[in-house]
């Protein structure tokens, strides 16, 4: 369970592995400072750690990884200023992991703020260093550590959203694919449970398409396929979801309906392709299945019935729009 929660949440993994290095690497010293009866710093030493290992319980306990990051990065900052300010020389050697966990934890922008802050405050405070020059090398060994720090944090996270890109979205239209589509659909069902966020559900599946591939080849398909696509999501509000669930059949995930303005909206839809898209000189059509989101629905259940809504509109003759009201089709 622990091992698949932290291979399945990066940020989870993150904060784990900083706050469980951060506690192993500390605790020692505050038991030694215990033992040789410097108490203030022990103090310190056990703070630190007590808070890490609280943040680090919260994220486990809420999933909420940005709010424990941030109070970890708040406690390490304060604790290594509170360490150099205390320890002298020996305390600013805790600034450099300080400044790497600061780009781990935190955006780019809060993690900029924090280290110029702990930097700021001890170049003020000054009484960590002997000479103008031990503060002259310090700053400038300082900054080249949070210079690489940033620039691995930044390519780390560009590599990661790329990463999501290629796990999530579909490569020929655009459109985010079936695991895309899952997510955002249980997103919606939680959504519609805490707040009653109404949902309209679209299945659309273009007609004969088949007919497309076989007389004009898999790349005129393939271009219809894109421009079927393009058209949907410039007639979509921002807030509205595209996926290709497969083959030529996709799923528009359209918030805040109700049933009357839902079906209005697929409709338009519907008429919108049958005006503008086209392979060569032949129009072409789509069929259209839409359900509105019930109370104590699954995601299985919801496209099930907007599948049974879809298949009742291509039975009917095509080119048309059918939305399932949950007492049957409409």
């Amino acid at each position: 369970m622990i091992l698949h929660r932290m291979r399945n949440d990066f940020d989870l993994a993150t904060v784990t592995v900083f706050g469980g290095v951060a506690m192993l690497g500390i605790a020692p010293f505050a038991v030694y400072r215990y033992y040789t009866g410097n108490a203030v710093a022990a103090i310190m030493d056990t703070v630190i750690v007590l808070g890490i290992g609280l943040a680090l319980a919260h994220a486990w306990a809420s999933g909420n990884t940005k709010r424990a990051a941030l109070f970890m990065t708040v406690i390490t900052n304060l604790g290594c200023i509170a360490s150099a300010t205390l320890l002298g020389l020996a305390g600013l050697f805790w600034t450099f992991p300080v400044l790497l966990v600061n780009f781990l934890l935190l955006s780019h922008r809060m993690a900029l703020a924090a280290s110029l802050f702990t930097l700021g405050f001890l170049t003020w405070h000054g009484k960590a260093f002997e000479s103008r020059l031990e503060l002259a090398m310090f700053l400038v060994s300082a900054s080249v550590v949070g210079l690489l720090a940033f620039m691995f944090a930044y390519r780390t996270a560009s590599q990661r959203k790329r990463l999501e890109d290629l796990a999530l979205l579909d490569p020929l239209t655009g459109a985010q694919n079936r695991r895309g589509m899952d997510q955002e659909l249980d997103i919606a069902i939680k959504t519609f449970a805490r707040d009653r966020s109404t949902y309209g559900l679209a299945i659309m599946d273009l007609d004969h398409f088949k007919r497309i591939n076989d007389k004009y080849g898999h790349e005129e398909g393939d271009q219809v396929l894109v421009d079927f696509s393009n058209y949907i999501r410039k007639n979509s509000r921002k807030m509205d979801r595209l996926f290709r669930m497969g083959g030529e059949e996709f799923v528009l995930l359209i918030p805040g309906v109700d049933t009357a303005s839902f079906s209005m909206i697929i409709e338009h839809h519907c008429h919108y392709i049958e005006e503008h898209l086209r392979c060569r000189d032949e129009s072409i059509t789509v069929s259209i299945g839409g359900a509105i989101l019930k109370t104590g629905e699954d995601r299985q259940e919801w496209l099930a019935r907007a599948d049974t809504a879809l298949y009742a509109a291509k039975q009917a003759g095509r080119n048309r729009t059918l939305v399932d009201e949950g007492n049957g089709t409409a």
